[in-house]
């Protein structure tokens, strides 16, 4: 993996671990639904782990990348654990989709994403 030197604004709000600061309020997005909040509240703190993971996986694809359906078939992630991970990777500028198209498991075209250095 490529060294990363950039650090993400943190927030700890009530104590509970860590999400960037500048996304969604500092909260992982969630609707007004009781079940929908203790999920947002259950990724705050692993979301940081998660993503240096994803990205991890997507760099060492090097310039062939990865769409989002092959890091979770390789890392045995659920899509709504992955998914917004990658879209956060997108906003700090760590994964660039590439342009290029690859099919699902579904057999539906998904975005080939590439860590920056490979981009």
């Amino acid at each position: 993996m490529t060294e990363r030197t950039a650090q993400l604004p943190l927030i700890v709000p009530r104590g509970t671990g860590e999400y960037p600061a500048q996304w969604y309020g500092g909260t992982p997005p969630s609707v007004a639904v009781d079940t929908s909040r203790d999920a947002a509240e259950a990724i705050r703190k692993p979301s940081a782990a998660i993503r240096a993971f994803v990205l991890a996986y997507i760099d060492g694809q090097g310039e062939n990348g990865a769409t989002c359906d092959q890091v979770e078939a390789a890392l045995t992630l659920r899509h709504q654990t992955c998914s917004p991970r990658i879209l956060e990777l997108s906003k700090l500028g760590e994964v660039v989709d590439t342009g290029r198209r690859r099919q699902t498991r579904g057999h539906r075209k998904a975005v080939v994403w590439v860590a920056r250095a490979w981009a």
